[in-house]
């Protein structure tokens, strides 16, 4: 689902969750929910899937809540704390949700622990390795390769809870 479904979608659960909350629904967090779920996609790359671990990690989904969370807490004064705090949750974990319904990978953890692995926008390891051209030599294991071979960019350092390659679903 591109940005501009993903923001529509987000708004849409934080109306849903305000009014069943019995809170007033034309609010702050609404459009906050709706900003984030469209931003987490700006993480896209040019290879299929067409994203990265960076926008789309359980990890990372947790730690930009945590920071959402946290300076929602530190502007309490000067915002709708349970509004926008909602709409930061909301914005996030929907997104994964909608990604997750919709088939398209989403990554769970990194195997092995490096900054330049979780912010790189092309696999990082022993098994890659860049060529003159741009491209990548691989020497990684079978199932790695045939992900490259059928056109996904890889992430070999990453868990996934679904991908869909071949029109097969694989849960790895």
């Amino acid at each position: 689902m591109r940005p501009v479904g993903h923001a529509i979608v987000g708004a849409l659960i934080a109306t849903v969750v305000r009014f069943a909350m019995g809170e007033p629904v034309p609010s702050m967090g609404i459009s906050v929910a709706a900003i984030i779920s469209a931003a987490l996609d700006l993480d896209g790359t040019e290879v299929p899937p067409h994203n990265t671990p960076f926008g789309h990690s359980i990890l990372m989904v947790s730690v930009w809540n945590a920071i959402g969370l946290a300076v929602v807490f530190v502007l309490h004064n000067y915002l709708d704390f349970q509004g926008i705090a909602l709409g930061v949750t909301i914005g996030l974990w929907g997104h994964i949700l909608i990604d997750i319904l919709y088939r398209e990978p989403v990554y769970t953890i990194p195997t092995s622990f490096s900054i330049p692995r979780i912010l790189s926008v092309s696999p990082i390891g022993h098994d890659f390795e860049k060529v003159h051209d741009g491209g990548l030599a691989v020497s990684a294991p079978w199932a790695i390769y045939q992900r490259l071979n059928g056109g996904e960019l890889a992430w070999p350092y990453w868990g996934r809870i679904l991908t869909v390659i071949n029109e097969k679903d694989y849960i790895l």
